[in-house]
């Protein structure tokens, strides 16, 4: 998986967005494309909302490398339709950019991670149950709300700022969660049951670019 363009000067690439990163960056699109184009042959901008259409957008234009134009959330709809040797770049136009930030700290430009899954749902940054899931939640609808330029200017900092909130108020009690998982040293299914407000399952050690994990 490739954490830059510009390590891939050959080859047809696909560059998936969504509704609202395209919106915000609207105004500097033309330099956002003439970037790319510098170091790959860009055979379709796509806009995307669900893996299916990221889907179909690798089997229409059969692409050598996906671009994700985005955040965590679009590399995530980039992860969940690909297959195999597929190669992901990512132009980082997210608010946390967790992922790029976390492969930053490596020395190479490429990369093989992890992808998981729970629940048949395949990412490669951060899943949460309880309070980080209820950030995610409330940060989302800020953003679709009148609050949406508040948020842009305060960064990634609104994850924690939305977070000191849920934790001060007490509003994300303890849950009883029953786990499955497989050892994967031993092939054996093992079961966890407890009681919790937070469960991370991550491959990365940021959330929200400024939360420790």
């Amino acid at each position: 998986m490739s954490q830059h363009t510009e390590s891939v000067h050959q080859g047809s690439a696909v560059v998936v967005y969504t509704p609202s990163t395209r919106l915000i960056f609207a105004s500097q699109w033309q330099q956002i494309r003439a970037s790319v184009s510098r170091h790959a042959q860009i055979a379709a901008e796509v806009e995307v909302c669900t893996p299916e259409s990221v889907r179909s957008a690798l089997v229409e234009h059969q692409p050598e490398l996906l671009i994700a134009a985005g955040g965590d959330g679009t590399i995530n709809l980039c992860i969940q339709a690909m297959q195999g040797e597929d190669r992901l770049a990512i132009l980082p136009l997210g608010t946390a950019n967790d992922l790029l930030r976390d492969l930053g700290r490596r020395p190479s430009l490429t990369h093989r991670i992890d992808r998981i899954r729970v629940n048949d749902q395949a990412f490669c940054t951060t899943g949460g149950f309880g309070i980080p899931g209820t950030i995610a939640q409330r940060v989302n609808r800020l953003r679709d709300s009148p609050f949406d330029r508040l948020c842009r200017k305060t960064g990634k900092h609104i994850y924690a700022l939305v977070a000191a909130d849920l934790v001060l108020r007490g509003s994300s009690p303890a849950q009883w969660v029953e786990i499955e998982w497989e050892d994967v040293d031993t092939g054996k299914t093992k079961h966890l049951r407890l009681q919790t407000n937070t469960l991370l399952v991550t491959n990365q050690a940021t959330f929200g670019g400024s939360l420790g994990v």
